[in-house]
Order: C-alpha cells, then sequence, then structure tokens
C-alpha cells in the first residue's frame, strides 16, 4: 500500500496547482470581489487552494523551475507564506 504522505513527483504536483487553480476559479466563477469578501467560506476556500498551491510549489525541483523563467516562482510562494504565517492579516 503507497503511503499518501510520499514524495510527489514533478507531474503529480502540477497536476495539484492546475486542480487547485480549477476550483478557484470554479469558486469565484460570476462573483464580485464584494461579493466574494463577505462570503468567509469562499475566502477559506480560495486561501485553502491558494496555499495548495503555494506548497506544491515550494516543492518543485530547482531546475524546473529554472527551466521556466517567466513563471515568479517567488510570488507564489511568497503569497502562500503570507497566507499561512500571516493569516491574521487576510
Amino acid at each position: 500500500m503507497s503511503s499518501p504522505f510520499r514524495k510527489r513527483d514533478t507531474v503529480t504536483l502540477l497536476m495539484d496547482v492546475l486542480r487547485a487553480a480549477e476550483k478557484i476559479s470554479l469558486y469565484l466563477k460570476g462573483c464580485s470581489v464584494q461579493d466574494f469578501v463577505k462570503d468567509p467560506e469562499k475566502v477559506d476556500a480560495v486561501a485553502r487552494n491558494l496555499e495548495i498551491i503555494g506548497e506544491a510549489v515550494t516543492k518543485l525541483p530547482d531546475g524546473f523551475k529554472k527551466e521556466h523563467p517567466e513563471i515568479e516562482w517567488s510570488q507564489i510562494t511568497g503569497l502562500r507564506n503570507r497566507i499561512v504565517h500571516e493569516y491574521f492579516g487576510i
């Protein structure tokens, strides 16, 4: 039986990012900024999926990230760190 905590490969990590982004898109479809900030469940759901994206990005191999400099990896991980460590300011 494989452990759910096993090391995830690059493709799996990218799929995690894609799934989380798709969820965020679904949650925000047709939602105004005003409606979003008034809906704590929606805010929590989006924040959680942003955490997932950021965490997956931190686990991507450095070589992969260097091959894709068009993506601002540090911005993604920085957002994740802000959500996780400065949650009270969100």
